[in-house]
């Protein structure tokens, strides 16, 4: 597993003393959800039936159905919409997938979640501080510090950042 270095050119400050730590300047710019394809469904949705084409993920004894790039857990005899759970391992990456270098690792990002290729697949990790992205989900939730609002999404933390005169994200670390 990749080890974390964080250099802070930002840093912010929120009203109950957590820190957050940047690369890059904070840019504001609109967040604007984006659909990952005909087979993405956010967070909290429930759907009747799964597609024949699910995989069956465990984690911690914990039984999820995955599917491009979305996850699944069984409620009142349907299927809702999860959270990537920390340690899964796919056996595939979903079309649209982005391909990230953060220091000497390779990550690759999909649906606001971030993955780790090991000799078993595709590993869902922590965000990866410093990781810049283009794209986040449905879902995000403003954070305020300062003068800044973070995008929460999945326990990870994004600030919105111009980076090569596009409108992107990067995760920042938090202290």
């Amino acid at each position: 597993m990749p080890v974390k270095s964080v250099y802070a050119l930002g840093i912010s400050l929120d009203e109950s003393g957590h820190r957050y730590y940047s690369y890059n300047l904070y840019y504001y710019h609109p967040y604007n959800p984006y659909v990952y394809g005909p087979a993405w469904r956010p967070v909290g949705f429930f759907i009747a039936a799964l597609a024949f084409t699910t995989t069956v993920v465990a984690v911690e004894n914990m039984h999820y159905r995955y599917d491009q790039g979305v996850y699944y857990q069984p409620v009142n005899g349907g299927w809702q919409v999860v959270p990537p759970p920390f340690g899964a391992t796919v056996p595939y990456m979903p079309q649209g997938y982005e391909m990230l270098t953060v220091g000497d690792s390779r990550y690759y990002y999909y649906g606001g979640s971030f993955y780790y290729l090991t000799q078993y697949g595709y590993r869902v990790v922590e965000a990866p501080p410093g990781a810049i992205v283009s794209t986040l989900p449905a879902g995000c939730i403003p954070v305020q510090a300062g003068n800044v609002v973070y995008l929460r999404y999945n326990n990870s933390f994004f600030q919105p950042i111009q980076f090569n005169g596009h409108n992107v994200y990067e995760v920042v670390e938090i202290e």
